[in-house]
């Protein structure tokens, strides 16, 4: 009986039957007025908070070009925000004059082609589960951290750039305490803090992964310019398992560990299959395209990449047209 509801609620709102009428409603910036319907280009909401406000569960927010400045908090279920593009002239920027872009308090939302820009505080913070973030703009322009999952099982980071514009103590994605199951898959993460070669070097992470979060897939992802690439965290007493996997992400130019893992492979985090863009150490000394060497992922070298890749890869040529 459950799965035969489930798929009733899905063609209600696919045809648009949902008891509200609609199954979108639509903003627009610069013609809009929150005082309209919403539920036409011809009718819009001005403010994605205006939107919001009349939403219901499994509606669609459709958001034309402009700057947004709005903190957003995503309180019903089903909510897919969607930008008509996170670059260019059809560019959606969230950008509030302070505190956090966006937050996500319940399950099964989504955010795609929007740019999220913050000053001194988190872009997008997630607490519940089964969220997709798809092809978003984030920046950070005073520190803070990029997306912060929390609680935040079975998400998803995929095709995202976060730039953390060279500021001390950002992170990218950070991974937080009781996370399971994330993917994190093809983004373009840089200037966590410094980057190889910067003077003052500041701390910050590309990726950091808390020490009770598991299960993360971190895959096609490249880091560069940032103090570490993906750091996991260990407590005084670690958590047994993990079971994470870094495995066909690019690293450059980062300051000092592209991987760091303290934690050793008694604690199920895979790492293999990586490239590291620096000059003269992968030379693989035959035609298996993997180094001879292993990478070490940490100070007391507990871990390592087993088979770093020695050249680029087709999964990696795509990494320019995550740029903005």
């Amino acid at each position: 009986m459950r799965a035969s509801t489930s798929n009733i609620r899905l063609i209600i709102s696919d045809l648009g039957l949902r008891s509200g009428g609609a199954a979108g409603l639509y903003v627009d910036a610069n013609y809009g007025n929150d005082n309209y319907d919403g539920l036409g280009w011809g009718s819009p909401k001005a403010t994605i908070a205006g939107a919001l406000a009349d939403a219901i569960a499994w509606t669609d927010i459709h958001v034309r070009a402009g700057i947004y400045d709005e903190n957003l908090v995503i309180d019903i279920p089903y909510i897919n925000i969607i930008g008509e593009a996170r670059s260019g002239a059809t560019e959606v920027t969230v950008a509030p004059a302070n505190g956090k872009g966006v937050v996500i308090n319940t399950g099964m939302c989504s955010l795609k082609n929007l740019g999220v820009i913050t000053k001194a505080d988190t872009a997008i913070e997630v607490n519940n589960e089964d969220v997709l973030l798809d092809k978003i703009y984030v920046s950070t322009t005073n520190g803070g951290h990029g997306i912060d999952l929390r609680s935040a099982d079975r998400g998803r980071v995929q095709g995202c750039f976060i730039d953390l514009n060279g500021k001390e103590n950002a992170i990218g994605i950070v991974v937080n305490n009781y996370t399971n199951d994330v993917d994190i898959l093809d983004n373009y993460i840089t200037s966590a803090g410094s980057g190889l070669g910067e003077v003052p070097s500041l701390e910050g992470y590309g990726i950091g992964i808390t020490d009770l979060a598991q299960d993360t897939l971190i895959k096609g992802n490249t880091i560069l310019d940032c103090h570490q690439g993906i750091y996991f965290y260990k407590d005084p007493v670690p958590n047994p398992y993990k079971g994470h996997i870094v495995i066909h992400n690019a690293f450059y130019t980062n300051d000092q560990w592209d991987i760091f893992d303290p934690n050793g492979e008694s604690f199920e985090i895979a790492i293999g299959e990586n490239y590291f863009g620096y000059e003269g150490w992968n030379d693989p000394g035959d035609s298996s395209k993997y180094a001879r060497r292993k990478v070490p992922c940490s100070l007391d070298s507990l871990n390592f990449d087993y088979s770093p890749l020695t050249n680029r890869r087709a999964w990696m040529m795509s990494a320019d047209t995550r740029r903005i």
